[in-house]
């Protein structure tokens, strides 16, 4: 199985996300050797926000949405298999993003990136074609979603973000940097930025196109995912649906799909929390 990386990333004194709390003390250590003043957040998720408190105590500011703000400071509660694969974030509160965010001397534009979760914002530099994706990419073929991510707004997203300028794509977990090699940054092959995001809304579209056409011949699930399988070879999630306990599966995938996403509930009180007061 593929090894995922987590990055973090330091521009001109500001970290974009924080990495894992399991790592505090080479993310601390990397942010000194950066010269690193402040970071900003992309999302809650705490493969992204795991260092944010620490930051905060050890004198760094810290940025965020509003909503990925109240779901740090409410400590929210996370799945067994992400208590083993990452730990969790402990609580803080960043402080507010406005629409745009200074990356030391680079100005960065906030986008709102929903759909893998419902806070998660993309940093996008067009002087310098950057784009800090989070986990808006991951994969040109991602085959498993989680069961509270939302396949219409990926889509929406997706089409947002590739309507942007940018060709150096700053994944959090499958960097896609021109002229890079895969073993400095994890890109594939160096390939363009943009055109790896334009492939995942291709992708996604065309496993769209065979779930709603197998759900209008009236096949369950269980058969959709097999006629995947065999029209796209988009392969097994026998493994991931084990360690995950079916948190992670194209199950999912194909459900949300169908049916849209299953919101965590903790997240979902938070957030309609922040609805209710206008936020």
């Amino acid at each position: 199985q593929e090894r995922l990386s987590v990055y973090a990333y330091a521009v001109d004194g500001v970290m974009v996300d924080s990495g894992l709390a399991s790592l505090g003390e080479p993310v601390l250590a990397f942010a000194r050797a950066q010269g690193v003043e402040r970071a900003v957040i992309t999302h809650y998720h705490e493969d992204h926000s795991g260092n944010a408190a620490r930051l905060i105590r050890e004198g760094f500011p810290v940025e965020s949405t509003r909503q990925t703000s109240e779901i740090l400071a409410s400590g929210f509660p996370i799945k067994l298999y992400e208590h083993l694969f990452w730990g969790p974030a402990p609580a803080a509160r960043p402080a507010v993003l406005g629409d745009q965010v200074q990356l030391g001397r680079h100005t960065a534009w906030v986008i709102p990136a929903p759909g893998h979760c419902t806070d998660q914002v993309c940093f996008h530099v067009p002087a310098e074609g950057w784009l800090f994706s989070g986990d808006a990419f991951i994969h040109e073929r991602v085959r498993i979603f989680r069961e509270d991510e939302d396949f219409t707004q990926t889509l929406a997203t997706l089409d947002r973000l590739c309507a942007l300028d940018f060709d150096h794509l700053f994944c959090a977990h499958r960097p896609r940097i021109p002229g890079a090699t895969a073993g400095a940054t994890g890109a594939a092959g160096g390939s363009d930025g943009k055109a790896a995001l334009i492939k995942k809304r291709a992708w996604l579209l065309e496993i769209q196109g065979v779930v709603l056409h197998a759900h209008g011949e009236g096949r369950p699930v269980r058969e959709i995912q097999a006629i995947l399988q065999q029209k796209l070879s988009i392969g097994t999630d026998r493994e991931m649906r084990r360690v995950t306990a079916g948190d992670a599966t194209t199950s999912n995938m194909i459900r949300a799909i169908l049916y849209g996403p299953r919101p965590r509930p903790a997240i979902a009180r938070i957030l309609g929390r922040l609805t209710a007061q206008g936020c």
